[in-house]
């Protein structure tokens, strides 16, 4: 006969809470959101493996607590990070502070399905090789229009 803390620890209630926590219905998106084959939900279930991972995902990009992931105890949310001290080391000379738009993209990024963020980055990606060539062709450009003056 199994506690009622074992019931709550078992890998089929931390997946329940892992659907739950991400507002999901059914294996196949809660696989997709986790950016796992299907296949692994069912291997964490025979086998009662804590889908450690998934868990940090989760709590990491909707601020769930780790503790009622894995547990069922405890709030299902973390404080709001305003709630908390600000616990960000101090800038130092060497280090860069990012731009508040640039942050706010990088938590919005951040919150998105796994496979939404690779397609943002590769978009981005491509972008960025677009005003690379760009900025080297108006180099290019400056540099005739100089020698031609010369």
């Amino acid at each position: 006969m199994s506690t009622q803390n074992e019931t709550l620890n078992s890998t089929a209630f931390i997946l329940k809470r892992l659907a739950q926590a991400l507002d999901i219905e059914g294996d196949d998106a809660l696989a997709k959101e986790l950016g796992v084959a299907r296949n692994t939900l069912s291997t964490w279930r025979n086998r009662d493996s804590k889908p450690y991972k998934a868990c940090e995902y989760v709590a990491e990009r909707k601020m769930v607590s780790i503790d009622w992931l894995l547990t069922g105890k405890g709030p299902m949310f973390r404080q709001q990070e305003a709630d908390k001290p600000d616990q960000t080391p101090a800038p130092t000379e060497d280090s860069t502070t990012l731009d508040p738009k640039m942050t706010a993209v990088i938590k919005t990024v951040q919150m998105m399905p796994l496979e939404k963020q690779q397609e943002f980055i590769a978009e981005t990606q491509k972008r960025a090789e677009s005003i690379k060539q760009f900025l080297e062709m108006q180099e290019r450009i400056e540099r005739l229009e100089k020698e031609k003056c010369a």
